[in-house]
């Protein structure tokens, strides 16, 4: 016959066993002090007593925050465990399989970029120095981002820039055109005062506060300078004008548009030569107007 006295009063009748082998779970840590007494069938017994030290278990447990797609999502352990033992492995998964090997790590406190928005279940095992374990799951939302997106064509000076949205799952807007002007228009419209590239910026932010940024260059085309030089003839002599418009800093005019305010000459009142001539109906002053096009 046996009987083990366990040594953990608080577990009731479960601290008696009359098994030869039995098998017992502590419910708390500590040094526990064994009891087994023998006995033969003639009533004669014996007792030996030895120590049995129950480790502690971890509190596996950790924070973290959530992120934007795109972004690290870094996790902090604050698992404890009962003063002196101590907490020497962790592991990590990161419900992210398409990762691959990224989707696991043994740091204390690790940084995971996720594949996809949406909600993961991330499980972390602490383990003690004495080998003892236990695990926590936690769910972590990685949140969609923006797609920041835009048009706009290249204008002459003094011409209104449109600029057309066309940016995803976004709220909210900042454009900065690349000469001080911004706007928080979603489609904002905007005149450059001098000719130049520009580097225009949209930062595209989502109803959870995640932004995108998209830059693109636009041209804002220098203004021809209209000149001309014109003859003063007698009546029933063609009156010879001479082109000198200009593009500064650069440019060509490739188009040009007279009017000669000579109403009576009909048809010939008007020219599209660089360098017409006009035969004027009568004698007197005109206003001539020259209307000069770049190729832009």
């Amino acid at each position: 016959r046996h009987a083990l006295d366990l040594g953990e009063p608080s577990s009731g009748a479960n601290n008696i066993s009359i098994f030869q082998n039995p098998n017992h779970t502590y419910s708390l840590p500590g040094t526990f002090s064994i009891t087994l007494i023998t006995s033969n069938q003639f009533g004669c017994t014996d007792s030996i007593k030895h120590t049995v030290v129950i480790h502690p278990l971890p509190f596996a447990n950790f924070n973290s925050t959530t992120v934007c797609l795109g972004n690290a999502s870094c996790f902090t352990d604050v698992s404890t465990i009962a003063l002196g033992d101590s907490i020497t492995g962790w592991s990590w998964i990161f419900d992210d399989s398409i990762s691959g090997n990224n989707n696991i790590s043994h740091l204390q406190n690790p940084c995971h970029t996720y594949t996809a928005s949406g909600s993961y279940n991330v499980i972390l095992t602490a383990t003690s120095n004495n080998g003892c374990q236990s695990n926590v799951n936690q769910s972590v939302a990685i949140n969609s981002s923006p797609l920041a997106s835009f048009t706009t064509s290249s204008v002459c000076l003094n011409a209104i820039t449109g600029f057309h949205n066309t940016s995803l799952n976004s709220i909210q807007w900042t454009w900065n055109f690349g000469d001080a002007g911004t706007s928080i228009l979603q489609n904002p419209s905007y005149t450059y005062t001098t000719n130049g590239t520009y580097s225009v910026t949209l930062i595209a932010v989502s109803s959870a506060g995640c932004k995108d940024t998209m830059q693109d260059t636009i041209t804002v085309y220098p203004l021809p300078m209209a000149k001309f030089s014109a003859d003063s003839v007698c009546l029933g002599h063609p009156t010879s004008f001479s082109d000198l418009s200009v593009v500064l800093p650069a440019g060509n005019v490739t188009g040009w548009h007279w009017d000669f305010g000579d109403i009576p000459s009909g048809a010939n009142d008007t020219s599209s030569l660089q360098n017409p001539s006009h035969l004027f109906s009568t004698s007197g002053n005109y206003s001539i107007t020259l209307t000069a096009t770049s190729n832009h």
